[in-house]
C-alpha cells in the first residue's frame, strides 16, 4: 500500500486509484472557485449572505419567491399556525428571490421599498382554554416582537426582545402591535372567535389578500438591511405580563433596502 501511494505522489496514477484521484481534485477545485465566487458576490443585493444573481433563471412566481413562517411549538400555545407562506416582489410588483448558497434553492427577501403578498395560512384558536377574558380583542391583545439581526448566522444585533425596544434608534413601539388591529388584523380576530379558524388570505383586511406595499407592513419598515431572526409571541389580554398563547418564527429572514 505504502508503494501504490508513493507511486501516485510521484508520477500521475493510472488505473480506477488515478481516476478516483483526479476525481475528488476536480471537485476540491470546482468547490473552491464556487466559494471564491460566493466572497466575492455575496453581497450583489446589500443582503448579508444572500446572492440574486445566480445565473439560473429567473425568479418564478410563486415558486422562488416564498418566506415560511414556521409555528414556534411552545409548550401550552392554544393559537396554533400552519403554511404561513408570504411572497415577496419589488417595487414594480415582479418577483424577488435569492439564494444564501450555490447548492441550496432560491427563497424570497423583503425589499424595501417592495411588496408582500400572504399566499396562505391557517390560524387556529383552542376556544375552551383561553380565559381572562374568553375573548380575542376585548381587551388589549400584543404581539410581542423579536428581532435579531445576524451575521453568518450569528447573533450581531438584537433590536427587539419579547416586545421591548433594545436598540437606540428603534422606538420602543415598533416592537409590539395590537394583535386586533382594525387596520391589520381584526378580521383575524372575529374569524377566530366566532370560529376558531382564521384563513389566510380570506381572512385578511381586502387591502391586504393581494400584494401590499412593505410600508404597510407591522414592522419591515423598521428594519435594517441585513439577515434577521424574527419571532412573533401572541400575548393575550395583557402588556406587563405574560400571557403567551401562540407563537411563530422564522429564523433566516433576508431584507434589502433600495437605496
Amino acid at each position: 500500500m505504502d508503494g501504490v501511494k508513493n507511486k501516485c505522489v510521484t508520477s500521475r496514477c493510472s488505473g480506477p486509484l488515478g481516476n478516483v484521484a483526479e476525481i475528488v481534485m476536480n471537485a476540491v477545485s470546482f468547490l473552491c472557485l464556487l466559494f471564491l465566487l460566493q466572497l466575492s458576490n455575496g453581497d450583489r443585493i446589500g443582503v448579508s449572505n444572500c446572492v440574486y444573481d445566480t445565473g439560473a433563471s429567473p425568479c418564478v412566481d410563486e415558486k422562488d419567491n416564498v418566506i415560511v413562517f414556521q409555528d414556534c411549538n411552545q409548550p401550552g400555545s392554544i393559537l396554533q399556525f400552519s403554511d404561513i407562506e408570504i411572497l415577496t416582489y419589488d417595487a414594480k410588483g415582479d418577483p424577488i428571490c435569492c439564494t444564501t448558497s450555490y447548492f441550496l434553492p432560491p427563497r424570497g427577501y423583503v425589499e424595501l421599498p417592495g411588496q408582500l403578498k400572504v399566499r396562505s395560512g391557517t390560524i387556529t384558536l383552542d376556544n375552551t382554554t383561553l380565559t381572562n377574558p374568553n375573548y380575542l380583542g376585548l381587551y388589549r391583545d400584543y404581539i410581542l416582537i423579536t428581532a435579531a439581526k445576524l451575521k453568518n448566522d450569528i447573533l450581531q444585533t438584537q433590536y427587539c426582545l419579547d416586545g421591548a425596544s433594545t436598540y437606540p434608534l428603534v422606538e420602543n413601539g415598533v416592537c409590539y402591535q395590537h394583535f386586533c388591529d382594525e387596520v391589520y388584523t381584526a378580521s383575524i380576530c372575529d374569524a377566530l372567535n366566532n370560529y376558531g379558524v382564521a384563513k389566510l388570505p380570506e381572512d385578511l383586511p381586502p387591502a391586504f389578500r393581494d400584494k401590499f406595499d412593505t410600508s404597510e407592513g407591522i414592522i419591515v419598515d423598521s428594519l435594517f438591511k441585513g439577515q434577521y431572526s424574527l419571532q412573533f409571541q401572541f400575548n393575550h389580554a395583557h402588556i406587563n405580563k405574560k400571557y403567551i398563547i401562540g407563537c411563530i418564527e422564522d429564523t433566516n429572514v433576508f431584507v434589502n433596502i433600495d437605496n
